[in-house]
């Protein structure tokens, strides 16, 4: 819960400069809808970082978040597209996959999965994004009711939603998943690789060193 709460909170302090983003993208962002903590999933048993090397996970195709993720480490990653993850948790072309426990029953994943690692590797979030030129078209009286509306309905959205998704990790217990512990050397270790990710990142052109000095500020 706390963990959910600061990210909900750094979210908050960073959206004026996230909006400031999608409008240099001619994009105006109507809100930001929770997605909500991300839990990596799978048909083989894995104690520890070590056991996962050789599991075969998907990655979203394009991702490069993920990508660089896997890469830091030393993981299997096999890229698709979201709706071949089901037939592909079916058939072994993967052995997990990762993704917020209301995600994985509206995905129906919880039929194919038998382990559940037990710490969220992420938090994700997405926004309301409509075109600059289409938002343009709309009376400025209306603009505002709009993103009056949207504001509160988006509150409404994330509290239902993080109370969906803490009901939907309970129903995935119940119906048999274990949920694995990994031991506080990989929790301590999760620090390097979020170094190492971000060092990627930055390298490839994909996050700003402005957009990291706000974020770590905002962290504090």
């Amino acid at each position: 819960n706390d963990d959910y709460d600061k990210a909900t909170k750094v979210l908050t302090q960073m959206t004026d400069f996230f909006n400031a983003g999608f409008k240099k993208k001619k994009m105006i962002n109507l809100g930001f809808f929770n997605i909500g903590m991300i839990y990596l999933v799978s048909k083989k048993k894995a104690t520890n970082l070590e056991s996962l090397k050789g599991v075969k996970i998907w990655s979203w195709e394009g991702d490069k978040v993920v990508e660089s993720l896997m890469h830091s480490l030393g993981l299997v990653s096999v890229p698709l597209a979201l709706p071949d993850v089901l037939s592909s948790l079916s058939t072994g072309v993967i052995d997990a996959a990762y993704n917020s426990p209301l995600g994985i029953f509206a995905l129906q994943w919880q039929s194919k999965i038998k382990y559940v690692v037990d710490y969220p590797v992420a938090f994700a979030t997405s926004a309301l994004l409509v075109s600059e030129k289409t938002w343009k078209k709309i009376k400025p009286m209306h603009q505002k009711k709009i993103l009056e509306i949207t504001k509160k309905y988006s509150i409404e959205a994330n509290a239902q939603t993080r109370k969906e998704n803490k009901q939907a990790l309970e129903s995935i217990k119940k119906l048999g998943v274990s949920f694995i512990q990994f031991p506080d050397s990989d929790t301590k270790n999760a620090q390097k690789v979020r170094g190492d990710v971000i060092k990627r990142l930055s390298q490839k052109g994909l996050l700003s060193k402005e957009a990291l000095d706000r974020f770590s500020k905002a962290l504090k």
